[in-house]
C-alpha cells in the first residue's frame, strides 16, 4: 500500500510542474485545478500505466499471489454507449522464477490495422528480501521499431526493509543520459510506519537537491490504519511550508477502508473546506466491490456523484472484471465508460503448457468478428470450453485433431476464454470477438 501512495505522490509533483505559479496568497485558489489534475493523472495510471496502481486496490497483484494465482493479462474496453464497445488496450505480466514481476507491457489497440502496438514497457529488479531496487520505463519507438529509454526509479532501504527514499530520472535524448530528476525521503517510526515525506527536485545549475517541493505527514491509529495525512507545499518565496490538503480515511470493524475525504485548506478563514470523498463497498469475503467518488458542490452545499467502479470476482476471488462509470447529469444516471477483463493463471503452471501453446496450438484470426480456428494435433484433446468474461460456459466445442473451425458471430462483442485442457495441465486462450 506504501508504493501506491508514494506513486501517487510523485504523480502530485507532476502535477505541480503542470501548474503555473501556484503560489497565491490563498494557497485554496489553486486547489481545485491541482486536485482535479492529480484525479485525472490517477485515471491515466489506473486504466493505463502502472502494475502497481489499479488503483485502490484493483488488479492487486500481491492479493492474487496470496490467493495462489498470477496475473497473466488485462485487458481494456471502451463503451461509446452499453452495448458498443471497441477495443482500447492491453497489459501483459511476466514473471521471475519467485513469482515476481519482471516485466509489464502495455499495448493498445490501433482499429485501423488491426493489430497491437507496443506502447511502453516497465522491468522490475529486486534486491534478495524481494524488495523493488529499479524500475525502469521503456517507450516504444514506431520509428526505429524498438524500445528506448524512458524514465527510472531508483528505490533504497533501511535495514528493517523500510522504504527510506526513491531516486527518479529522466532520460535525456539529448546527452544520452539519465537525468536526475526528484528526491523522495521517507521516515519511518519504530513500528515501520511512514510517517514523513519530503520531496526535492534536483537543480541542474548547482548539481544538488535544493529545492524543496512537497511534504506529507502522516498519522495513524492504535491499529496502524493510515486515518490521514496532510499534505504541505514548499512556497519558496516566503521559505515555509503552506498547508494545501488533508485526506482522511476511515475503516469498518474489519480494517476495510470505507471512507476517504479529501479537504483543502482554507487559509483566510482557517478551516478545512470539502473536496471529495470516496466511498468502498465490500462483499461478505472482504472484496471490494464498488467505488463512489462525490465532488463537493459548493453552491448548493453537498455532495454531487462524480464516477464509479464496480469489481467482479470469480470463484478463487480473482478480480476478473473492473467497470468504470462517469456521472451523467443529464439523465441522472451511471454512464458505462469502460470494461477491464483480467485473466489468472496457477502459480504451477508448468513448462509443457507453455510449449505446448506454442508448438501445438494456434488460434486465428484474433479478433474476430465471426469465425475463429483452433489448429490442435494433440490427440489427447477432445474438447474445449468456452466461457465469457464472466466466467459463464457458453459451449463445448469438440476438437477433431486439426483445423476447427467455431463460429460466435451470434455473441456479443467482448473478450471470452477457451479453456484446454492437456495431460500437462489446463491451457487458456483468449479471443476477442469484435
Amino acid at each position: 500500500m506504501k508504493k501506491v501512495f508514494f506513486l501517487l505522490i510523485f504523480v502530485s509533483i507532476k502535477i505541480n510542474s503542470q501548474i503555473v505559479e501556484f503560489e497565491q496568497n490563498n494557497p485554496l485558489n489553486g486547489l481545485d485545478s491541482k486536485l482535479h489534475l492529480l484525479e485525472q493523472f490517477r485515471y491515466q495510471l489506473h486504466n493505463f500505466e502502472n502494475i502497481y496502481l489499479k488503483s485502490f486496490d484493483n488488479f492487486n497483484l500481491e492479493e492474487s499471489l496470496i490467493k495462489g494465482y498470477l496475473l497473466d493479462s488485462v485487458y481494456t474496453f471502451n463503451f461509446k454507449s452499453p452495448t458498443d464497445s471497441v477495443l482500447d488496450n492491453k497489459r501483459l505480466y511476466q514473471y521471475d522464477a519467485k513469482r515476481k514481476v519482471l516485466i509489464y507491457t502495455y499495448c493498445t489497440w490501433d482499429t485501423t490495422a488491426y493489430q497491437w502496438i507496443n506502447s511502453s514497457n516497465h522491468t522490475y529488479a529486486y534486491d534478495s528480501n524481494g524488495n523493488d531496487t529499479l524500475v525502469s520505463i521503456y517507450r516504444w519507438s514506431k520509428s526505429t521499431n524498438q524500445w528506448l529509454n524512458s524514465s527510472k526509479n531508483k528505490y533504497e532501504y533501511d535495514s528493517n526493509g523500510n522504504e527510506t527514499s526513491i531516486l527518479v530520472y529522466d532520460w535525456n535524448t539529448n546527452t544520452n543520459q539519465w537525468d536526475k530528476v526528484e528526491l523522495y525521503e521517507f521516515v519511518n517510526d519504530s513500528h515501520g510506519k511512514d510517517t514523513l515525506d519530503i520531496m526535492y527536485s534536483w537543480n541542474s545549475l548547482a548539481q544538488q537537491w535544493d529545492t524543496l517541493k512537497e511534504k506529507y505527514v502522516r498519522y495513524y491509529d492504535s491499529k496502524g490504519n493510515d486515518t490521514s495525512f496532510i499534505d504541505y507545499s514548499w512556497y519558496s518565496s516566503r521559505k515555509q511550508w503552506v498547508c494545501i490538503s488533508k485526506f482522511v480515511h476511515k475503516y469498518d470493524s474489519n480494517g476495510n477502508d470505507t471512507l476517504y475525504i479529501i479537504c483543502g485548506w482554507d487559509a483566510d478563514n482557517g478551516i478545512w473546506v470539502n473536496y471529495q470523498k470516496t466511498q468502498f463497498t465490500y462483499d461478505k469475503f472482504g472484496n471490494k466491490t464498488s467505488t463512489t467518488r462525490r465532488n463537493w458542490n459548493k453552491n448548493i452545499k453537498n455532495w454531487v456523484n462524480y464516477d464509479q467502479y464496480k469489481d467482479n470476482y470469480d470463484s478463487n476471488g480473482n478480480d476478473t472484471l473492473y467497470s468504470y462509470y462517469t456521472w451523467n447529469e443529464t439523465t441522472n444516471q451511471w454512464a458505462l465508460v469502460n470494461k477491464i477483463y483480467s485473466y489468472y493463471s496457477l502459480h504451477n503452471s508448468s513448462n509443457k503448457i507453455n510449449k505446448l501453446s506454442l508448438e501445438t496450438i494456434q488460434l486465428y484470426p484474433n479478433p474476430t468478428k465471426e469465425v475463429f480456428n483452433l489448429e490442435i494435433f494433440d490427440k489427447s484433446i477432445v474438447y474445449c470450453n468456452l466461457y465469457n468474461s464472466n466466467g459463464q460456459l457458453l459451449r463445448t466445442l469438440k476438437i477433431n485433431h486439426a483445423i476447427n473451425s467455431f463460429n460466435i458471430g451470434n455473441f456479443n462483442s467482448g473478450l471470452y476464454v477457451i479453456q484446454i485442457l492437456t495431460q500437462g495441465g489446463t491451457l487458456v486462450k483468449k479471443i476477442i470477438k469484435e
